[in-house]
């Protein structure tokens, strides 16, 4: 069974227990959330803070993206890690996950709330012990510029 994410994972199934870390996982760049076309879709909403429909519409091109990467490669699940930040609604995540199945039918979404039984201590603390990099800002160009004028 192939899973599309990132970072660290546990799953679940018949009984077993399968962990995945960061080196277990292919490395997936999605170019597009990083270029100008992305953040000029991204502009009319500049002003908003996080969590409005400017992370929405982020959340979904960035997924899309993810997700037709995880189909066009038969992946047989797609899921995201943004449910572990406290900031993202997971619901509204996992509602995104849902409409995108229906698009990409080869693969099925997992639907996920990984903020819970303390998923985001836990996730700190790999963080911390495999030294690896955590970004402090959501992802997009005008969080990037919020959190430098923080």
């Amino acid at each position: 069974m192939k899973f599309s994410f990132h970072n660290q994972i546990t799953i679940k199934t018949n009984n077993k227990q399968f962990t995945f870390f960061n080196e277990m996982l292919p490395s997936i760049f999605i170019p597009l959330s990083a270029s100008k076309e992305y953040n000029k879709n991204l502009e009319p909403y500049k002003e908003q803070k996080e969590g409005l429909d400017r992370c929405k519409l982020c959340y979904k091109i960035r997924m899309d993206e993810a997700y037709k990467y995880a189909s066009d490669n038969n992946f047989d699940y797609f899921t995201t890690v943004m449910t572990i930040s406290r900031q993202k609604n997971s619901i509204v995540l996992n509602n995104i996950g849902l409409e995108l199945q229906e698009k990409y039918k080869n693969t099925k979404y997992f639907i996920a709330d990984f903020k819970k039984n303390k998923g985001i201590d836990k996730g700190l603390e790999i963080a911390k012990e495999r030294n690896m990099y955590r970004q402090d800002y959501c992802g997009c160009i005008y969080s990037y510029n919020k959190r430098k004028s923080d």
